[in-house]
């Protein structure tokens, strides 16, 4: 189910929304695969990040055929916030992180 409470979580969780973590009670809208308004019910983290689950107010069709029997969600913040993609890093620009390969030798 999670946690009621963020006390006694690990030390430096990351929150991956760009607002404050919701508290337990409040709405919110899981803009992930479409679900729609949902309500804060509990806390958990996984891999040093911070997440809320979430009963939506309507399971998606599909979702109810994949998982019957589930009412609750696991949500990161990114998945709480509309979807905007940003550019992709010019090839050999300080931000294209992916290496040459094969490994140039200089």
């Amino acid at each position: 189910m999670g946690f009621p409470s963020l006390a006694g979580f690990p030390a430096g969780l990351q929150w991956s929304g760009r607002g404050a973590v919701p508290a337990i009670g409040d709405r919110v809208h899981i803009y992930l695969n479409g679900f729609g308004p949902a309500e804060v019910k509990a806390y958990f983290h996984a891999e040093g990040f911070l997440g809320v689950v979430c009963a939506p107010e309507v399971l998606p069709a599909w979702f109810q055929r994949q998982c019957p029997g589930v009412t609750l969600g696991h949500c990161f913040g990114r998945e709480l916030e509309p979807y905007q993609p940003m550019p992709a890093p010019v090839v050999g620009s300080p931000d294209d992180w992916i290496p040459d390969y094969p490994p140039q030798d200089e």
